[in-house]
Parts: C-alpha cells; structure tokens; sequence
C-alpha cells in the first residue's frame, strides 16, 4: 500500500481528535477486537499499570525478553516523537503504512458497527492486532489512564504489574488514594500472579488479589533514585515469567539496565525528565538531592493544565535558582502565566515567561553558571519540543 506523508498525517490528526472521555464498560473496544478475531488472546500478555515508572518498567521487561531471543511487541504511551513509537517489535516501530491501512478498515468497521472509538481504544486495537499478525511470542502491555476501565484491560495476562499508585488523572480514577488503588486493583485477574512495587501496597490491591486467589508477589525495595526501584519490579517480574521464558542473567541485566529516553536523561548540563503529576516531581527531587547533591539548579518547566501545578511545583521550588516557564503545543497546555500565578502563591524565587520551548532552554542555558544544571520536565509534549529544538537527531532515534 503506497501512502504519501500527508495520508499518515492526515490519520494522526483525525486519532487525535478521538480524545479520551470517561467510560465505564468495554462495549466499544470489545466490538473492535471482536471484529479482528480478538488478537489479544493470541500471545501471552505481561499487562503493566501503575501512576508512575509503569512505561520504564515495561520497556526493561521487553528489553530483557528480546535480548533472550524471543520476538516481543511493547505496546507504551504516550510517545516522545512520533505516534509508532506506542506499537514495537524488538524495538522496531510499526510501519506508518500498516497505521493508515489499520486506520481506514477501522472507519470502516466502526462505521458497520455503529461505534465511536476514541484515541486510546483505536490505538489499542492496532496494537493487538499488530503482535499478531506480525508473530509476537509475546507482548507486554502498559495501560494507558490505568483504571479498571482502562482499554488494554481486555486481556488475560500471564502476569499483571503493578508499579506505583499516587494522584494522577483524578478526573478518571478517584479522588483518594484508596479510589485510584480500586482503579488499580482492576487489573488483577483470576489465577494469575501480580507482582506489586513498593509504592503500591494498598488495601485495595491485596484485597482484590485475595478474592480473586491471584498470587502476590510484593517488591519491597524503596529508593531515593526511582529507577532502582523501577528495576526491583521488572526483576520480580522477569524472574517469574523465567518458568515459562528462560532467561540467562545477562539477558536479564541487559533489560534492568535498559530505560527510555527522558527519564532523568542526562545530556551535558540539562536532565531531560517527564516527571508530569506530584509524585513525579516528588521522586526528581529526591533523585537530584541524591545525584547532584551540591548543585544548584534551572527549571524550564511546562504542564497541562489538568494537573496540580501548585503541588508540582511546591516539590522543586526550594531546589530552584529560577525557574523558567514554557508553553507546550497541546490543547490543554497551561500558559507561561498560568503557571507563574500558581508559582508566585508558593515561592519568590526568581521566573521567567518565555516565548518558546527553545528560547527557554537556551536562555537558561545563558544565564546557568558552571555549578548550574538545567531540569527541563512537566511534560511529555514539553519534552519533546525540547529535544527536537535542542538535540541532535541520534539522540531522537535512540
């Protein structure tokens, strides 16, 4: 099938204006994979949820499994760059012409079928039905808002994990961290074990595995630099899908050690971070007092406006020299004004507005001093503005 650039883009933008919406049934995702065969059902699945470190821990299992020698899809959200980078095999991207070919039967069955499905449920069936006709041996599946609702959660995992439970996208999952850890405790399934991080053992979680006889595996092991934590999790769960996918030590140190771009990235002075909700910002600060212990630091920070920036900020302001705001390029992006009133009620440590991403990073960049490193987080979107403005290309493809 032969598309030009402006049939991929045209695709893109009409996926994204399928915006997520609260649902409360799996009607409309069912209707889709029932339509392709149910996919899904065609791999063991490794099914990976939690607020934070979720889409680490996923890409460190994956790693490990394709260093063995198996044939694994990753299915991760949201992207950096580009919009394939949510569908993998090994580490290859799915063609954008396997995107529009996916996209237009889509129209068309949801058309037949009388169905409206948004962004995530589109993406998440291209997915399954990506791993499948590609032969995946197996797939590990990173939930996307994370509640029991949630569209990936139409699999039968031969593991479930549980990362992190904190205060994130409240508007779907609860106002309490004992609402959002039911949301949560929605992935575990009859019969099969759930590996468990140490910063999600709640009530919720275990009561739920009780009822359903699921085996707990808990992770006990906290840390000030949140990818060791990260890596005790993927450990766990590597060490018991070693019954059923042999895994040589090298294959399984080559995973923990793996992570993926912007997650407390270093590049010179400036730490790329996509710390984007309070807990978030909680561990980049641990992790910087942990790292950089005598070091002063810049902020460029930009956030939507759907989370708590005044919580946010509260977490990095004694640690900022200045902060510099930025305005991402998505809908619900806080302006660099927004976020200044918010700041201003918390802190007077000096801020600037600035007109870009790049005019902030590079006007740190200016006025940093040597002992000065540049934080640049609050966003996915903020992220990858930055590197595409301030980055070489290898760094991109990396």
């Amino acid at each position: 099938m032969e598309i030009t650039l402006k049939d991929y883009e045209t695709v893109i933008t009409d996926l994204f204006r399928k915006r997520p919406e609260k649902k409360f049934d799996f009607s409309v995702i069912n209707h889709l994979l029932n339509a392709h065969g149910n996919p899904q059902h065609a791999y063991p699945v490794v099914h990976v949820a939690g607020t934070n470190g979720k889409g680490q821990v996923a890409a460190k299992i994956a790693f490990a499994l394709q260093n063995a020698g198996y044939r694994v899809g990753l299915f991760i959200s949201p992207h950096l760059f580009t919009y394939e980078e949510r569908i993998t095999i090994n580490g290859e991207k799915i063609p954008r012409e396997t995107i529009v070919e996916y996209s237009s039967e889509l129209e068309r069955i949801s058309e037949e079928l009388h169905l409206s499905p948004n962004f995530f449920e589109s993406t998440t069936c291209f997915g399954f039905r990506y791993f499948r006709e590609q032969g995946v041996e197996i797939a590990i599946i990173e939930a996307g808002l994370g509640g029991k609702w949630d569209a990936t959660n139409v699999v039968n995992p031969l593991l479930s994990v549980i990362t992190s439970i904190s205060y994130d996208h409240t508007e779907f999952l609860g106002e309490t961290i004992e609402e959002i850890a039911e949301q949560k405790a929605g992935f575990i399934k009859p019969d099969r074990s759930v590996v468990v991080g140490p910063r999600a053992k709640y009530l919720s979680i275990f009561k739920k595995a009780e009822e359903l006889n699921a085996p707990v595996h808990v992770v006990e092991k906290k840390s000030s630099f949140y990818d060791t934590e990260n890596q005790a999790v993927a450990k766990e769960a590597l060490t018991i899908l070693t019954a059923q996918f042999p895994l040589e030590k090298s294959a399984i140190e080559a995973g923990l050690k793996f992570s993926l771009p912007c997650r407390f990235d270093k590049k010179e002075n400036v730490i790329y971070d996509v710390a984007h909700n309070i807990d978030g910002f909680t561990r980049l600060s641990a992790a910087l007092e942990h790292r950089y212990p005598y070091r002063t630091f810049r902020f460029v920070i930009g956030m939507s406006r759907s989370k708590d920036i005044k919580g946010c900020l509260e977490k990095i302001e004694q640690k900022a020299r200045h902060v510099h705001f930025v305005q991402a390029c998505q809908n619900d992006s806080a302006t660099t004004e927004e976020l200044a009133e918010d700041f201003r009620l918390i802190s007077t440590c000096p801020h600037s507005l600035e007109e870009s991403i790049e005019e902030g990073i590079r006007n740190a960049k200016a006025a940093a001093n040597k002992s000065e490193m540049i934080i640049v987080c609050g966003s996915f979107y903020v992220m990858a503005e930055a590197i595409n403005s301030t980055c070489p290309l290898s760094f991109r493809e990396s």
